[in-house]
């Protein structure tokens, strides 16, 4: 049961970091992207957003599994 526990407390750090990633991306408090070479930058935000919108989704559901 330790275990779980420990494992439920690194969920719920990682969903937090996730939390304020995303908070910060859907404020426009911080903007990513990419340039491919030879290429203009290209605007990645909203792709990062969907992402780790369904990484928390994730981790939501991995907690309540393991009763956190």
């Amino acid at each position: 049961m330790a275990e779980d526990a420990s494992f439920v407390k690194h969920l719920k750090q990682a969903h937090q970091e996730l939390r304020d990633q995303l908070a910060s991306l859907e404020a426009g408090s911080m903007h990513l992207g990419r340039r491919p070479m030879g290429s203009a930058w290209e605007d990645t935000t909203t792709r990062e957003i969907e992402l780790l919108k369904r990484s928390i989704a994730e981790l939501d559901a991995l907690i309540k599994q393991y009763g956190g």
